[in-house]
């Protein structure tokens, strides 16, 4: 009897702190739609235009992105912006069309399943692409047979999640790689976002010859987790593919007139509902903008193209973004928005990554540490136009030269025709 009521002691200590979560996330939740009721009624009441008039530009961008319109304007933010998209272009186009011995196939993830991991394989296939590096991508189990056999590749880039590699028919590919050199590398992620225990994934790991893994944060992210080590005591490397500005995709367009105070494009994201609520609550309730997003209550039609998201950028005064709590502890990164803002030459009010100094240099941007600062900068950038555009050149600047996605992933591919070679020497 005494050991009955000692187990339903724990039982229910056990029980308790899931409630305490289950309640602040529901308490999160009605706050957040609380938050979007107090947003100005011309928000939503003139989204659908602004995202038709996107559209409309999207099907005539060949006559709006004239180059000799890009020659004639008189806005320096944008002159700048395409003179380093046709220097970075140039410096790369077909780079590296002579590394034929690697072939790349991604595995790249819906958009509906993940919005960050859909531009980030999409960016880095592009890229790789540009560079005249053999590479495709995959997101069906229909997809992926094909491409093995067709494209036969060199290395393999998947996911370490149960859903990503659902796709993958394990068994398809160990039969190829017995008389292919196929490197297999899958992403380092951490138990504390909602992985399964690593301990069963690094299991997995070995018994399907994984070569190594990858990340999309900074080794100095990496070595100061802890939580990281039991990859490397298993002998394995983490590659790091840091974020970048995809200038293919990413840059400023010429005479469109800045007329909306604030421009956020980015999903509800449950991870970030506090600080979109306490952030954006002041500049929501009292200057109407432009919101885009998957998961916005509001919002009839959520649809997404990325391709379109310069042309809202364009119309932008001000552009919001902001960063998880884990981002800003931790030296983890800048968030692409960052890099696509930047590139684009949109003026950009941003929150205190941890990561934010050692990305843009002094002076570049505008960063509040708190909501107070957060809502005092947005109406400093409303009334100070010329020092806005000098802020932007410097961020633009800064970006479209060092931090490119044609950058990160040069890097990235010398790491793996190591891998490709070791695989090799086996």
């Amino acid at each position: 009897m005494e050991y009955a009521r000692t187990s339903i002691r724990t039982l229910l200590k056990s029980v308790r702190p899931l409630s305490v979560a289950v309640k602040r996330a529901r308490e999160k939740r009605t706050e957040f739609y609380r938050f979007q009721k107090r947003v100005p009624r011309d928000t939503w009441a003139r989204h659908d235009n602004i995202l038709r008039w996107a559209d409309q530009c999207l099907s005539q961008q060949t006559e709006l992105e004239a180059e000799d319109r890009y020659t004639r304007t008189d806005d320096p933010v944008v002159r700048q912006g395409y003179a380093l998209k046709k220097k970075v272009e140039a410096e790369f186009r077909n780079k590296h069309v002579d590394w034929s011995d690697v072939r790349i196939l991604i595995q790249r993830q819906n958009y509906e399943q993940s919005i960050g991991g859909y531009s980030l394989f999409g960016n880095l296939a592009m890229s790789l692409q540009f560079m005249g590096i053999n590479v495709t991508t995959v997101s069906t189990r229909e997809e992926f047979a094909g491409s093995l056999n067709e494209f036969r590749p060199t290395v393999l880039l998947t996911s370490d999640d149960d859903r990503d590699r659902s796709v993958i028919d394990w068994n398809m590919f160990e039969r190829f790689r017995l008389e292919n050199n196929c490197a297999l590398g899958l992403t380092a992620s951490l138990e504390e976002f909602g992985n399964a225990p690593l301990v069963g994934r690094l299991r997995w790991a070995r018994s399907h010859n994984v070569n190594f893994y990858y990340c999309f944060s900074p080794q100095e992210y990496l070595r100061a987790r802890a939580e990281y080590s039991p990859f490397w005591e298993e002998g394995y490397k983490i590659l790091s593919l840091e974020f970048g500005a995809n200038v293919l995709k990413y840059y400023p367009v010429p005479d469109i007139t800045r007329d909306l105070d604030y421009v956020f494009l980015g999903s509800r994201n449950k991870v970030k509902w506090d600080r979109y609520v306490t952030f954006f609550d002041r500049i929501g309730r009292e200057y109407p903008g432009f919101v885009h997003g998957g998961g916005w209550l509001k919002l009839k039609d959520q649809s997404i193209n990325t391709d379109r998201d310069r042309y809202f950028y364009a119309r932008a005064r001000i552009c919001l973004n902001l960063h998880t709590r884990h981002e800003i502890q931790w030296p983890l990164e800048c968030n692409e928005r960052s890099y696509m803002l930047a590139a684009c030459g949109a003026p950009m009010l941003i929150d205190n990554p941890a990561r934010l100094k050692s990305i843009f240099p002094d002076g570049s941007v505008f960063s509040a540490s708190s909501p107070d600062e957060y809502f005092e900068l947005f109406r400093f950038m409303l009334a100070n136009p010329q020092e806005v555009q000098r802020r932007t050149l410097l961020a633009q600047s800064e970006i479209m030269n060092k931090y490119n996605t044609f950058t990160r992933a040069e890097g990235f591919v010398t790491h793996l025709k190591r891998q490709v070679d070791q695989v090799g020497s086996l």
